[in-house]
Parts: structure tokens; sequence; C-alpha cells
């Protein structure tokens, strides 16, 4: 998560924060390579997709740092890389583009391995999964000896 008790904060500070360290390095990355002047031919269709891509990424931020603040990172991040079903999707729509085989299996699998990541485990299962390790490393210290010297 984004912190407990005191030092928790905001998934908005946090999205607002990230922003102004974005916001700066893309547009200087524009205009050292030029291509500010590039604006003028941008049409409609192109500046639907980029708004709306635009939106989208916003609003991922700010779902992303609120689920950190509910969620481990581990089960948050799986979400987040579900966007890219909607940048297929917006590039059919807006750009033109088509759905490859190859777009189509990894739109897929990555659904497929949302679906997985969104089964919720049983309690047993994630008390030994925390366990584990500590056991599979450290054996001879969780077990009482078998014979008396």
């Amino acid at each position: 998560g984004l912190g407990d008790g005191a030092s928790k904060i905001s998934p908005n500070l946090a999205t607002g924060i990230r922003m102004l360290v974005v916001l700066p390095l893309a547009w200087a990355v524009v205009f050292a390579e030029g291509s500010f002047f590039q604006m003028g031919r941008i049409v409609p269709r192109q500046w639907n997709f980029l708004l709306l891509s635009g939106l989208a990424i916003g609003l991922s931020w700010l779902f992303y740092f609120f689920a950190l603040a509910k969620a481990d990172a581990t089960s948050v991040a799986p979400v987040d890389k579900s966007s890219m079903l909607f940048t297929f999707l917006f590039a059919m729509i807006f750009l033109g583009e088509s759905l490859s085989w190859q777009k189509a299996v990894a739109g897929l699998l990555v659904l497929a391995a949302l679906g997985v990541m969104l089964i919720p485990s049983p309690p047993a299962a994630k008390a030994a999964a925390v366990s584990q390790p500590t056991t599979a490393f450290a054996p001879t210290l969780l077990t009482e000896p078998t014979s008396k010297p």
C-alpha cells in the first residue's frame, strides 16, 4: 500500500506528484527532438485518440494509487497492465489499426492472467504461502530435534 497510519498518503496526492515528474520530462523530450512543431499536423482523429488515451492514463494512475492504498502492489500491478486491452481497442477505433492474431492472443493472455489474479486465495493457502519461505530456508530452526544428546 501507500503507507500506514501517519505515513499514509492520498492516492490523489501520489498521482499529482507523479504528474509533476512526468509532465516536464515528456515536454523536455518533445522540445529536445524538435517535434513540437508537428502539432499542427495532428488530425482530429489523432487528437481524439491522444485525448482519450490521455484520459485513460490519468484515470489509470488515479485508480492505480487508489488500489495501492487498499491492496498489495503484487495484486494491483496485473490489473493496471490490463490497460493494454483499451489501447488495442482505441487504436482500432480511432487509428484504424487492425487486430492481428498476435495482438488477439496477447490480449487473451492478459485477460486470462487478470482472471487468475482476481481469484481469491483461501485463507489457509495465504498463511501457507507466507510461512513456506521461512520453513524452506530454515527447517532445522523450526523443528524440534528427534533425539536428545
